[in-house]
């Protein structure tokens, strides 16, 4: 039976339990009442702060793309080279992907199938605040002489979609692979599209960058 009183942190105590059922029995068979009885707190609480079952999948997602621009925002201050902390920001944005996948895949399907152009709104919102953070990084770069890059808005968005072919989404479990196999497949993008950045003559690969 729910409890009377709330967790103090109501919103979050929700998202925690939807997750749960979510990576268990999946979206389809998550009910308001199941996210109560799981959160252990009264249906009528979790109407306060969402709408229906398809605001909290949402926000379960907007909460997992907020732990990445946090991600994000600690390795765009780091004292390294331009370069590596742009290498660093897009093979941890694979990466965070597949852990996540790997957790829970039918999830993630089954959601994206059922709110797949709301889910859509949010990664075009989502990638658009992963640009304003690489442009930063760019620019640093481009002040430097170590980046040829006349668009830099433009610049971050090819970056981001470079690698987004390795998103989970966009592959079968075959192709998926290890997450070994992701990493270094994330690190051959990076390269590729590292090399037509910087402004030097000699080739980047990644033996010659710390992948720490």
């Amino acid at each position: 039976m729910p409890r009377v009183a709330a967790p103090p942190d109501v919103r979050e105590a929700v998202l925690d339990a939807a997750n749960r059922i979510m990576d268990g029995a999946g979206f389809k068979k998550m009910t308001m009442e199941a996210i109560a009885q799981e959160a252990g707190i009264g249906k009528a609480t979790i109407y306060g702060y969402f709408e229906n079952k398809e605001a909290v999948a949402l926000s379960v997602i907007r909460r997992y793309q907020e732990s990445v621009l946090k991600q994000w925002r600690e390795l765009r201050v780091l004292d390294l080279p331009p370069e590596a902390r742009v290498r660093k920001m897009l093979v941890c944005l694979v990466l965070s992907g597949f852990d996540r996948a790997r957790k829970c895949q039918r999830s993630m399907d089954e959601t994206f199938s059922a709110l797949r152009q709301l889910i859509l709104q949010k990664r075009f919102q989502f990638n658009r605040e992963l640009a304003d953070l690489l442009v930063d990084v760019l620019n640093e770069g481009v002040e430097n002489a170590q980046f040829c890059c006349p668009n830099l808005d433009h610049s971050a968005q090819a970056l981001i979609t470079s690698v987004s072919g390795l998103y989970p989404t966009n592959l079968s479990p075959e192709e998926l692979g290890g997450r070994d196999e992701i990493e270094d497949r994330a690190h051959q993008v990076v390269d590729l599209m590292l090399n037509g950045l910087l402004a030097r003559r000699e080739p980047l690969t990644s033996q010659g960058l710390e992948r720490k």
